[in-house]
């Protein structure tokens, strides 16, 4: 196992700066030794002055202790992440192939990342879905009994349901998506889960469209866009955005539809998200509010410049 010092010690390295300059105002130089070697453990206050005073949030790495190489599998984690949040699967195999040099992810839990990648590119570049779903019922199913609930399998049953939303078997896709609410259910105020959860919601929320349940596409439409108020996280904003717009106009309340859509366009100019737009522009309320007299025609001309939209 892997201690704090380590990674103290890594980052001082890095940056070249020495231990007495690390320890001045803030502890001995021999403390600074001691952590290093891990026969200390620093408090946290002590934590967060080294951090101050080298620029590193070294909280976050807590999670990567048991790693060999804590550094390295945080920034892997951090670029799988852009990626899945861009939908980018050509990069993400990329950086995949990339991180199978390091062990760590070689074994639970950090091969469960490796697993998701490889299924990510497998449906969203391959469209491989049947493939797909075979896989993820694998791992879903011999997955070791203490992470049966965890935030690993929520992201599992998420591609699983998006296997079967594309094949359109929704009984299945719900299915899927719920057995990931379940997990999440507790998960809802912890910073580091908050993007799952949010991956969990619109899949949700896509079902609900897909199923013509458009009531409950606003319910939890409106939701999700207050918990991304509430968590902090706007990059993926937009699809909660267009779903509300569709919605709202699908049941008749076109006013409200049309202001959501307006949201939405401006939402997606400010945050450049070519994949995820391709997918939300398929639908045929898009064309039908995008030709809409009541929306901007520059807004929408705009939009689709931008885009590529024609």
């Amino acid at each position: 196992m892997n201690f704090i010092g380590n990674v103290i010690k890594e980052y001082r390295s890095i940056i070249g700066m020495s231990r007495k300059e690390l320890s001045d105002n803030i502890c001995s130089e021999k403390y600074v030794y001691f952590i290093e070697k891990g026969e200390r453990t620093p408090s946290a206050e002590v934590i967060r002055q080294f951090g101050n005073k080298m620029g590193i949030d070294f909280f976050k790495y807590f999670e990567y202790l048991d790693c060999l190489n804590p550094i390295d599998v945080a920034a892997m984690i951090v670029r799988f992440n852009k990626c899945r949040m861009e939908n980018d699967p050509i990069t993400l195999k990329k950086v995949t192939d990339e991180a199978l040099v390091l062990p760590d992810f070689q074994k639970t839990p950090w091969v469960y990342e490796i697993e998701y990648n490889r299924i990510f590119y497998m449906i969203l570049k391959e469209n491989r879905c049947h493939e797909a779903i075979k896989a993820l019922q694998d791992i879903i199913q011999n997955a070791e009994p203490n992470y049966s609930k965890d935030i690993y399998l929520a992201r599992f049953y998420v591609l699983l349901s998006t296997s079967y939303q594309m094949l359109m078997d929704l009984d299945n896709a719900r299915n899927a998506v719920l057995s990931a609410c379940e997990i999440v259910a507790n998960k809802m105020h912890i910073v580091q889960d908050a993007l799952i959860v949010v991956t969990v919601k619109i899949n949700k929320i896509t079902l609900h469209y897909l199923t013509g349940e458009f009531d409950a596409v606003i319910e939890e439409g409106i939701a999700l866009n207050q918990y991304q108020i509430d968590m902090h996280l706007y990059e993926m904003g937009h699809h909660g955005l267009f779903y509300l717009a569709y919605a709202h106009y699908q049941i008749g309340l076109e006013d409200e539809g049309i202001a959501w859509f307006i949201k939405a366009l401006y939402a997606s100019l400010i945050r450049y998200k070519p994949m995820d737009i391709y997918y939300l522009s398929k639908y045929e309320m898009f064309q039908v509010l995008s030709n809409d007299k009541r929306v901007s025609t520059d807004l929408v001309c705009q939009f689709k410049r931008k885009y590529g939209i024609i």
